[in-house]
């Protein structure tokens, strides 16, 4: 599975060491790595490669100079869709309403999650999240939320689906599986997320990690939770088995559940 870390406070934080913790996770995800800076309402800066972050002679000189922002999304890849390739590579960007919305997730979706009518530049189903998020935003500033929401619990059922997206202004957090995203108060007003906690500088207050709440939509601003949406049933796609399916991730993952009959019927749990 991909590896995802966010990060959002109410002023800038030097994080190159947390970033340099988090993609030392590159040696086992050696399928691309990738980062989305903010600093001060500017941005997003983004750099990312279709190689293992452990190799990267960029990303090391990147946190070498130093790293300081107010809100980031890390990403490092073990692909499950799509091929080794920069087009593939997290985080991806749509435009839509005059702002760039960034995206990064782990996880895998079926094709039956999406609207076919939907294009992207790659052919991950990861960018295809985005584009069915953006695209059920387009023209409702006010009921941009209940937008998102709406595009969240129609595909969460066809898999594993763990978030980290922004439009520079809020950080969008959502995971669909119990204990899979974490998250930390670094500092006051300070906030970390992680699939795995990472190793964070040494605090007055000792750091204690959290899981975020399943199939529940959470937004922070300047480290701040802003929403809480309510919690979306536990809904589970039955899809028919084709010998492929055999091949992806989840089920090398073990992440494919079927019933004691042994039909062919199969669901991501």
């Amino acid at each position: 599975m991909c590896m995802l870390l966010g990060f959002t406070a109410d002023k800038k934080y030097k994080i190159d060491g947390m970033l340099r913790a988090f993609f030392s996770n590159g040696a086992f995800h050696p399928h691309g790595w990738g980062l989305a800076l903010y600093d001060d309402g500017r941005g997003p800066f983004i750099a990312k490669e279709p190689l293992p972050a452990t190799r990267s002679v960029y990303l090391d000189a990147l946190l070498k100079s130093g790293v300081s922002a107010s809100l980031a999304i890390a990403h490092v890849r073990f692909a499950s869709k799509g091929n080794v390739s920069i087009a593939n590579t997290h985080p991806f960007v749509r435009r839509e309403s005059g702002r760039d919305w960034v995206l990064a997730h782990n996880g895998t979706l079926l094709d039956s999650a999406f609207d076919g009518r939907l294009s992207v530049a790659g052919d991950t189903d990861s960018e295809r999240i985005l584009a069915e998020i953006t695209d059920r935003m387009m023209g409702k500033k006010k009921d941009k939320i209940k937008a998102i929401e709406s595009a969240l619990r129609d595909m969460s059922p066809y898999g594993m689906l763990n978030l980290l997206f922004t439009d520079g202004e809020a950080l969008y957090v959502y995971c669909n599986r119990e204990g899979t995203l974490k998250f930390a108060e670094a500092r006051e007003n300070a906030v970390v997320f992680a699939t795995e906690p990472v190793r964070l500088k040494s605090n007055p207050i000792p750091i204690e990690w959290q899981p975020v709440p399943p199939r529940t939509l959470l937004v922070y601003r300047d480290g701040r939770l802003i929403y809480k949406g309510g919690q979306f049933a536990d809904r589970i796609a039955q899809v028919r088995l084709f010998p492929k399916w055999y091949e992806m991730e989840d089920w090398r993952q073990g992440n494919l559940m079927f019933d004691k009959k042994g039909v062919d019927d199969y669901a991501f749990m």
